[in-house]
């Protein structure tokens, strides 16, 4: 009989979260976590664990590809075409500066250590949602594809792996996200006010992960609201989003190729892609460039 806990998480966020979870999906969140040496699993495996089957077909595909090193190839091309992209998108529209004033990061009244975590917290998620964003593009090309898999595409061979710049595993503790259920009405409105930054109107909502961590510090999270209204009043993350969009399909062709065959059943591939479509086309990228933007407004 299923786990009562996990059924009600099931029903209510369309989730496994890690609070909840038991048995082999326990165990395959400790091993997404310790390969890819991160602290926290993602909403988008989180999704992906509703259906038990379609989470263990998936990791057991693509595991070998972290141990390879191939996918941190993915993601440093990934983030290198990402500033290629943000330098090019400047020099088109002359230089659209960053707003700096509104975000008042250095007049607000923060400790030093909190800035230091939040910091700490964007780099995370940067590295967590650059190397999903490279598996999931593979995944989804490879679920659409019958071709052999390969050492790795156009993205070398098979070898020890390797943590390019800036795709190191945070070394700092990175606090835990809150569950949106438990938020107070003020703190859940500013999260949602963060989920639909940006956001394409034609595909599905989630609450991410990352919003509902940074709502720790609500006054941390107004100013980063406000700040990021102000970056996209004409649009320009969303034409980011875009760019980075098409970017991560070319890179998930390539990488596709380094995908053994994925062994699911019809609802399991079906619940993948129900899963990976909204995801890969808003959420995980949309959350990137955000994150980017951040972080360029607090260098």
């Amino acid at each position: 009989m299923p786990d009562a806990k996990i059924s009600q998480s099931r029903e209510a966020n369309g989730e496994i979260s890690e609070r909840v979870a038991t048995g082999e999906t326990a165990l395959i969140y400790k091993d997404i976590k310790a390969t890819l040496q991160t602290p926290f699993i993602n909403l988008i495996w989180r999704r992906l664990a509703v259906a038990p089957g379609a989470l263990a077909g998936v990791w057991r595909a693509v595991k070998p590809l972290y141990e390879n090193g191939v996918v941190y190839q993915g993601a440093q091309h990934l983030s290198d075409q990402m500033v290629s992209d943000q330098t090019k998108s400047e020099r088109r529209t002359n230089m659209r500066t960053v707003p700096r004033v509104p975000l008042e990061w250095n007049d607000a009244e923060i400790a030093m250590e909190t800035r230091y975590t939040i910091i700490a917290l964007l780099s995370a998620y940067e590295r967590a949602n650059l190397l999903n964003l490279v598996t999931f593009s593979a995944v989804l090309e490879r679920s659409d594809t019958s071709f052999s898999a390969s050492n790795g595409g156009a993205f070398g061979k098979a070898g020890a792996p390797a943590l390019p710049s800036g795709l190191e595993p945070p070394t700092q503790t990175i606090p835990t996200q809150l569950h949106y259920v438990d938020l107070c009405r003020e703190d859940a409105e500013l999260v949602q006010r963060f989920n639909a930054i940006a956001a394409s109107a034609k595909t599905e909502r989630h609450h991410a992960s990352l919003p509902l961590t940074l709502i720790r510090w609500p006054d941390v999270m107004a100013l980063f609201i406000r700040y990021l209204e102000i970056c996209d009043a004409d649009g320009g993350l969303r034409h980011d989003i875009e760019r980075l969009q098409t970017s991560s399909v070319d890179v998930g062709r390539a990488l596709g190729q380094s995908i053994s065959k994925i062994d699911l059943t019809d609802k399991e591939t079906r619940h993948l892609r129900a899963t990976l479509v909204p995801f890969m086309s808003d959420t995980l990228v949309r959350m990137l460039v955000i994150i980017r933007q951040l972080k360029i407004a607090l260098d």
